[in-house]
């Protein structure tokens, strides 16, 4: 492998300060983590030995690699972690899992809102159509 341009190494540079700024710095406001980062690079940045160029931007390379993996990572946890999840969202993933819809849930609130309002929701209207039919007014008995 030839030796690395000084474009390369700088470009490797901000992606990395990019993963340190949105793992560390922003979420503590602590600036550390970027300045020791910015000292090491001004630190090995006169060097000049090949052997020396191309393990420090392996080294670098490894730690971008390991960086945005661990960030992907607890995001991905974060996202289908069960033990990280409320029980009703755990309840839905699960009834999905299966091939099932969870009914959508009865809200006295927004129901008492739409009555009032006069406006008819399409669950109402439907839920309103099936007692119909189930109760004819006809004289018959439906469901029996």
């Amino acid at each position: 492998m030839a030796t690395p341009s000084s474009q390369q190494t700088l470009s490797t540079f901000r992606h990395i300060l990019r993963e340190v700024n949105i793992q560390f710095t922003k979420p503590s406001q602590n600036p550390l983590y970027k300045n020791e980062l910015k000292q090491a690079y001004l630190r090995n940045r006169t060097a000049t030995d090949p052997v020396a160029l191309k393990g420090l931007h392996k080294d670098a390379e490894d730690v971008l690699n390991f960086l945005t993996s661990s960030r992907k990572h607890k995001e991905l946890l974060a996202l289908y972690n069960p033990g990280l999840m409320d029980q009703q969202r755990r309840i839905e993933l699960s009834a999905k899992r299966v091939g099932l819809q969870l009914p959508v849930e009865y809200d006295s609130v927004v129901a008492a809102a739409e009555e009032a309002s006069g406006d008819e929701s399409p669950f109402a209207f439907a839920a309103r159509r099936r007692v119909e039919k189930a109760f004819q007014r006809d004289g018959k008995e439906g469901g029996r």
